[in-house]
């Protein structure tokens, strides 16, 4: 991106409002009203967030609207840097964003083209950096899939490529909950809570021939390119998004690929370690954030789960696991 002087924009937001993301107030600031409200309609949400639940400190976020149209067509094509444990830096052509965790701040500069994509805007460039900014304020990033079965939530752990995706996706189509899809965040004081947030399931485009029966769901499925990497996005329907999004217990499952579906037992250490030892750059900037999730989760052990072929089967052993400890004998 060529340098942009702003004294010849109007960098002087012109809307503004405040929204309580996993918790933490985030005041979003913008200089186009028409781009603000857009941001404003997808973080509404958390304005239902009850009292007890937030935070009182928080963190700003300044929309600054470019006019000059810099940039290609190609406005998906974001670059996603961390500069260092406290600073992510963002490139999309003719557009750029930072946040900074130590001034509690993020600003992103944003060509008209990109402004007018709302959905590219949001999970390319808004979200990243708001969620980034939150993470510091006692929301510590854990890399699980976090799904809901009869009010109880299950974390999926596992490295990346895994299948905590599809397993979120055969979750939805099983009428599970999808409160995260591949990221939680860990609050530790004044009390432990697990915090999800998630709109849609980003699946690689293989994965999709584990799913035939999307068609019959009636699901908004559509591809989408960020970068280098395609992913096809898999809305989860409104009534299947956990609200809040937040839970004090669950169970802890690790998850691995293998020949057949299989679950069983292991203990509270086997769960700290291999959760430890599989820690991903950026997930590794909150160190006790995996002891926190198992002391919290997996304080009395977990289950290790082999997906098999068959994604939807996988699924149907933890819900005998979850309908036999919540004493359900029935289908939810």
């Amino acid at each position: 991106m060529r340098h942009t002087n702003l004294s010849s924009h109007n960098a002087h937001p012109v809307w503004a409002q405040e929204f309580p993301v996993l918790g933490v107030p985030v005041r979003v600031e913008c200089t186009d009203a028409a781009v603000g409200r857009v941001l404003g309609a997808a973080l509404a949400v958390w304005r239902q967030l009850p009292p007890a639940l937030r935070a009182d400190a928080g963190v700003r976020l300044r929309v600054i609207v470019l006019d000059d149209q810099e940039g290609s067509a190609d406005a998906a094509s974001f670059a996603h840097r961390l500069v260092d444990v406290d600073r992510l830096f963002i490139q999309a052509p003719g557009s750029v964003g930072c946040a900074d965790v130590g001034r509690g701040d993020g600003i992103a500069l944003v060509a008209r083209r990109l402004a007018g994509d709302a959905e590219m805007l949001l999970t390319g460039m808004i979200e990243p950096l708001t969620l980034f900014l939150v993470s510091a304020l006692d929301r510590q990033p854990v890399h699980c899939a976090g799904l809901v079965r009869r009010g109880r939530l299950v974390l999926l752990a596992g490295p990346p490529g895994v299948g905590k995706s599809t397993m979120a996706c055969a979750g939805l189509l099983r009428r599970w909950g999808v409160m995260a899809e591949d990221i939680v965040w860990v609050q530790q004081q004044p009390q432990f809570r697990v915090w999800g947030h998630t709109g849609a399931i980003k699946l690689p485009p293989e994965a999709i021939q584990h799913f035939p029966q999307l068609a019959d769901h009636r699901l908004d499925i559509h591809p989408v390119s960020l970068g280098a990497e395609s992913k096809v996005f898999v809305d989860v329907p409104l009534d299947l998004r956990p609200f809040p999004p937040v839970a004090h217990e669950g169970t802890l499952v690790l998850l691995e690929r293998g020949p057949a579906a299989r679950l069983e037992p292991v203990d509270r250490g086997a769960l700290l370690s291999e959760m430890t030892a599989a820690l991903q750059p950026g997930f590794d900037r909150f160190p006790d954030a995996v002891p926190a999730v198992v002391e919290g989760i997996g304080r009395e052990g977990g289950w290790r789960l082999a997906m098999g072929p068959d994604p939807l089967e996988a699924v149907g052993l933890l819900e005998a696991v979850i309908d036999r400890a919540s004493g359900a004998t029935s289908p939810a």
